[in-house]
């Protein structure tokens, strides 16, 4: 007896839909470019469902091996100098500071959290940026990420702790800032981050530049305002670059100019954060490229590719496969059916209360900054901020409030018979006029930078840092001497040394083509009194 043709074909229909139903899912439907061509040229945008899901998840990764790179360059900068820092016979040793601070008992491990409580001796000094260079090196490999950005923290602070006014630079608390935020992105790359830390990270960005825009209005009139801050700008940064003494060529009305639009930029430019994507594209176009031009004129250590490094947050996942595609290497946009893990709705409430609460102490630092120093310096503020300042868990940023119109700088001269006296030369300070000014970033010299503070209030303040390095230099530290140019530098420990301030000038292009100088320089006086190395009393400039 036949079958019912009509049962028939009904079965067979259903066999051909279960066997369709097993197929995997072609490229088209999981979202992935099949022509070459084509993904080099456009990007796929995942499906509704999954956007807002996946809306970070690219960035933070990006982030995170950004960071590292970051974390690297600021422990090999400080690997080559930070015997001559913070060493027994460095400028500003820990074993003494340290030695000095345990009386004040436990509250002492509050106010000045470091690992060197444990151990403050040469290697722990050395070790300590080795190992910071090695957990940056698993950062920038995503090898445990969460713990490598934890002892990154621990190990930085411990040393912007302990190294007073070598690491009192504001590009040294964002580092900060930016990874107690960094520890709350996800361990897993499968995790979306949390929105309250993207926001914290825009809201970064947002402060940095703003921040530094209302410095200018508050303490520029003299600089600002007139719109000649660019006019001496690249003459007077702490570390000069070929590149800033080029631009500072340049016509006055091009100064006028970019004073002009560095003012309207980091006042109202940050606006375009809280925009649509096309806007915070632009604003991270623009960061990174004021940041580049920064970097080429100027040596401000690792500031400029941390700044962005944090620039990135601007950019979603749509935008960093845009900008793969680009630069003709396209990511595949991951499909509906792939499964995505799910943060525990515990983890979620204590990441966005850690953020909350991050936001509001950031938030009372700005308001501080808003309302000047009188608010900052009252009890209760003070109180509330002693509790935070310590970790540098929030700061506020006032990169160039005022731009000062003259370069001085201090000249250390020594003599070994009271006669002849010779200038001590730092490697990255003007010094020979004909030497060209040095590009260094974004490896930071901290002593040479921070000696250009020390010609700002020539008044026979107190300076530690100043007065150690004489001591040390007087003495022959062979870790300090390095600081100096070999061949500036007498074959012993000097008898005196004394300081001198010159005021110097940048050539213009004919002087240079003429003469080979890229500076001149006159001089404006002597520190009032000298030291005498033998002397039982400790130098006091």
């Amino acid at each position: 007896m036949d079958a019912d043709p009509d049962g028939r074909d009904l079965l067979e229909g259903t066999l051909r839909l279960r066997q369709l139903e097993d197929l995997p899912p072609s490229p088209e439907a999981a979202g992935l470019e099949t022509d070459g061509a084509a993904a080099s040229s456009r990007v796929v945008e995942p499906p509704p469902d999954t956007a807002a899901a996946d809306e970070s998840r690219l960035t933070a990764r990006l982030f995170l091996r950004a960071f590292g790179l970051v974390y690297l360059v600021v422990f090999a900068s400080l690997a080559v100098q930070v015997q001559a820092l913070m060493g027994s016979d460095g400028v500003l040793s820990v074993h003494d500071f340290l030695a000095a601070q345990r009386a004040d008992g436990w509250s002492r491990f509050w106010r000045m959290p470091t690992l060197f409580w444990l151990w403050d001796g040469d290697v722990a000094v050395r070790g300590g940026a080795i190992l910071g260079m090695a957990l940056a090196v698993c950062l920038l490999l995503g090898w445990r990420s969460k713990s490598s950005l934890l002892g990154l923290w621990l190990i930085f602070l411990s040393y912007v702790t302990v190294g007073r006014e070598f690491f009192w630079f504001q590009w040294d608390s964002l580092l900060l800032e930016s990874t107690a935020i960094a520890l709350l992105l996800p361990a897993s790359p499968r995790l979306a981050p949390h929105p309250m830390v993207v926001f914290l990270f825009r809201w970064l960005v947002f402060r940095l530049l703003f921040e530094s825009g209302l410095a200018k209005v508050q303490a520029g009139a003299e600089s600002w305002f007139p719109l000649t801050a660019m006019a001496a700008y690249y003459e007077t940064v702490p570390l000069p670059s070929l590149g800033g003494w080029h631009a500072h060529q340049l016509p006055g009305w091009f100064h006028s100019g970019s004073s002009a639009l560095i003012l309207l930029g980091e006042l109202v430019g940050p606006l375009l954060i809280w925009g649509p994507r096309t806007a915070r594209r632009v604003a991270f176009f623009l960061i990174v490229g004021f940041q580049a031009i920064i970097e080429i004129t100027a040596n401000y250590g690792y500031f400029n590719i941390l700044s962005a490094t944090l620039a990135l947050f601007l950019l979603d996942d749509r935008d960093i496969r845009w900008l793969a595609g680009w630069i003709r290497r396209p990511l595949p946009t991951p499909g509906a059916h792939v499964p995505r893990p799910r943060r525990q709705p515990g983890t979620t409430w204590l990441i966005g209360g850690a953020a909350s609460a991050l936001f509001l102490l950031t938030l009372l630092e700005l308001l501080m900054l808003v309302a000047g120093k009188g608010v900052a310096s009252s009890p209760v503020l003070s109180g509330v901020r002693g509790a935070y300042v310590p970790f540098r868990l929030a700061s506020n940023y006032h990169l160039f409030a005022h731009i000062d119109p003259r370069r001085v700088e201090t000249e250390i001269e020594w003599t070994t018979n009271g006669r002849e006296w010779r200038p001590a030369q730092f490697h990255y300070k003007p010094g020979n006029l004909h030497r060209a000014p040095t590009i260094v970033a974004p490896h930071q010299p901290r002593v040479d930078f921070q000696l250009w503070f020390f010609t700002l209030g020539r008044d026979g303040g107190y300076h530690p840092y100043f007065d150690g390095l004489v001591a040390r230099l007087c003495q022959g530290s062979p870790s300090v001497r390095s600081l100096f140019r070999a061949e500036s530098l007498p074959p012993e420990s000097p008898l005196a040394v004394r300081v001198a301030f010159y005021r110097y000038r940048m050539t213009d292009l004919s002087t240079r083509a003429r003469d080979g100088l890229y500076w001149t320089r006159e001089l404006l006086d002597y520190h009032p009194r000298a030291y005498f190395c033998d002397s039982r009393e400790p130098p006091r400039f």
